[in-house]
């Protein structure tokens, strides 16, 4: 490619450019697909709609600020959507600033049931503490194993 360029004469660096781009480009939709399925999974929102807007933009420069707002909300939780007015945001900053807000209002989520639960050491200690008096206990070989020939089976 490079040398079919040189023997073209092509000077200009926006015709190179371009020219580049046509050979080498992606010529796939798995970018776009990933742009437009990319959702919140976990960690802050602001990393997921930082991440979503470049996402977005790497794929189409020039699109409106509606269309990619109702996009990076879309992959929001349902639970951040509905508390975030629509006539409100009308930029994107305004977007990042409102979920700014919710994400510092989050706190971070503890289990109810760990309440209950015992650990090792709290088993052991209630043992130790109540521990039972030894009785011996007197094995008796079984009487299957035997009757098979295997002796010393308890």
């Amino acid at each position: 490619w490079y040398l079919s360029i040189i023997k073209k004469g092509i000077k200009e660096w926006n015709c190179v450019m371009h020219s580049f781009k046509a050979v080498f480009g992606t010529k796939n939709w798995a970018s776009v697909r990933y742009a437009f399925q990319f959702r919140y999974i976990n960690g802050s929102f602001i990393d997921y709609l930082l991440t979503k807007q470049r996402l977005l933009l790497d794929i189409e420069k020039d699109m409106t600020q509606i269309s990619l707002i109702n996009l990076m909300v879309i992959g929001l939780p349902l639970y951040v959507q509905s508390k975030l007015k629509r006539a409100d945001i009308r930029s994107v900053d305004t977007l990042f600033e409102e979920v700014a807000n919710l994400d510092i209002a989050r706190e971070p989520v503890r289990p109810r049931f760990r309440q209950n639960i015992k650990t090792r050491d709290d088993v052991e200690s209630k043992q130790t503490k109540q521990a039972l008096p030894t009785t011996k206990v007197i094995k008796t070989p079984c009487p299957i194993c035997e009757s098979l020939n295997y002796p010393n089976r308890f």
